[in-house]
């Protein structure tokens, strides 16, 4: 009787030690995917980080060419209104000779005279606007530039975010390889 007794007893803990076996078994299961799935979002939310770094450096380079093609058109207007001034100022040196060579030419030289100063005006303004432009698409181009700065920045942490986790993931799956062999051998 006491030799079945203790049959059972064995029985019943070797029952036991299966049962406990198993449970450990698909605790271990369970956090290895659970690391496994935490690592495999942190990588892809530091993809998705830098697809939109890079996407944004995209935009603000973007902005910037055309930020510069604006500053050059304004250049070229100023250009083209200083040629004209020249013109102007040659037919108003002409018509001053011929003014002196006859009075008939009077209201001519007034007018050429009216003319030249309107354009001379708006040369003015033309380059007081020119630079003030050319001072705000600088200072744009400025910013833009710093902007994709740190945009780049972003995107090379995001990178290193993703690496780290690929390595957290690595080491995790180590760390529960050692954890199983031990209890392999706890087992044994």
């Amino acid at each position: 009787e006491l030799e079945s007794s203790l049959t059972l007893a064995e029985a019943v803990a070797g029952e036991a030690v299966a049962g406990e076996a198993a449970t450990v078994e698909a605790a271990k299961a369970e956090a290895r995917a659970e690391a496994q799935a935490q690592a495999e979002q942190r990588a892809a939310e530091g993809r998705e980080a830098a697809q939109a770094a890079a996407a944004r450096a995209g935009e603000v380079e973007a902005e910037a060419r055309a930020l510069e093609g604006g500053l050059m058109k304004v250049r070229a207007e100023r250009d083209e209104l200083r040629d004209q001034l020249v013109v102007l100022q040659a037919q108003l040196n002409h018509t001053q000779k011929m003014a002196g060579l006859s009075n008939d030419l009077t209201s001519e030289l007034a007018e050429a005279k009216l003319a030249a100063a309107e354009f001379h005006q708006r040369l003015e303004e033309v380059q007081a606007e020119a630079q003030g432009s050319a001072a705000e698409s600088e200072a744009q181009l400025r910013r833009l530039r710093q902007a994709m700065h740190f945009e780049g920045l972003e995107g090379m942490q995001a990178a290193t975010h993703c690496r780290q986790s690929v390595q957290e993931l690595a080491s995790i799956h180590r760390a529960m390889d050692a954890c199983m062999q031990r209890m392999d051998a706890l087992e044994g």
